[in-house]
């Protein structure tokens, strides 16, 4: 029996469920995300069942309509008395207080990060016998099948409770490392400090060329730059006194971020506020205004080793 807190439940269900070819699970709430994050339309488990509180109001309708599809409407069932978190398996279990939730698995947003979530893991043969007698006898006699009415009811739920959710302040990028910058490593995320110069004609006239087929004009682009498709990128220039200015936090379109033609090579981003870190769902807040300072400073200093590109987890040297 292994003790799981927050962070860790996201893997060690995912795990759980990719190994398992049967799964009880019993959780009362899910959130937004919930079957992405979870792997579950990568599950191996041919023998599933789910049974949520539809009607509590803790259920994000549209994920339960996502579950339904995937697993089918006869095995995604409602109990209006459930609050139970239970992970069942032929593997083992995980059993506490992580929903499928925001705070769960990693928010949806990033105002109800931080509350503290406590699970263990079970693989005693008796106590998983035990949980699938309880899942058996207790939990599916009180459940049913969801209605077409109930979404709909679901619906107005959801949208009531949304501004009684617990709010708590989100972390920046910055805090982050800060707290402990290893949490970043390898994540895709990088500072690229150049010197500052102008795109040729020829990759503006692309830029408006893809603004225009992609119907977005919000899009942007390097020129003769390379990142990965999702790439976060803190990008800033160097000025003619030396020092560094912050020129956005950017993101490389995660599809057909890159258009090459015999004119140009340009690379694909658009301007975001935040970012979310993969490895544990957390939405951390880009530069805040009085941390931009700190940021700049740090850049400065960077580029004096002359690198234009540098990973976020070896950045956090020159912001310490």
């Amino acid at each position: 029996m292994d003790f799981a807190d927050g962070p860790a439940v996201k893997k060690k269900v995912k795990g759980l469920l990719k190994r398992a070819k049967r799964a009880r699970i019993a959780v009362a709430y899910w959130g937004a995300g919930a079957v992405e994050k979870l792997g579950l339309s990568k599950t191996a488990a041919t023998d599933l069942v789910i049974v949520c509180d539809l009607l509590s109001g803790g259920c994000n309708p549209t994920e339960i309509k996502i579950l339904r599809e995937l697993v089918g409407p006869d095995r995604v069932l409602t109990c209006d008395r459930l609050h139970a978190k239970v992970w069942l398996t032929d593997v083992s279990a995980v059993v506490g207080s992580s929903n499928a939730s925001a705070n769960g698995l990693g928010n949806e947003s990033s105002e109800t990060a931080g509350l503290i979530e406590a699970n263990i893991v079970v693989r005693e043969t008796a106590l998983l016998q035990q949980l699938d007698h309880w899942f058996e006898h207790e939990v599916l006699p009180q459940s049913r099948q969801i209605k077409e009415s109930d979404l709909k009811r679901a619906c107005r739920l959801w949208k009531a409770r949304q501004p009684m959710r617990p709010l708590l302040r989100s972390r920046s990028i910055l805090e982050a490392l800060r707290d402990n910058p290893a949490s970043l490593t390898d994540e895709n995320i990088f500072v690229w400090i150049w010197s500052q110069d102008h795109r040729s004609q020829e990759a503006d006239n692309e830029l408006g060329r893809v603004q225009e087929e992609m119907h977005d004009s919000e899009i942007d682009c390097w020129e003769e730059a390379a990142a990965q498709p999702g790439a976060i990128i803190l990008d800033f220039y160097l000025q003619k006194n030396g020092k560094a200015k912050f020129a956005g936090l950017w993101q490389v379109l995660p599809d057909k971020s890159r258009r090459v033609t015999e004119a140009c090579d340009i690379l694909l981003c658009r301007k975001v506020e935040d970012i979310k870190v993969l490895s544990s769902g957390e939405d951390l807040k880009g530069l805040t205004q009085g941390e931009k300072a700190t940021w700049e400073a740090a850049a400065t200093e960077a580029a004096k080793s002359k690198e234009e590109e540098w990973a976020i987890e070896d950045f956090a040297q020159f912001i310490a």
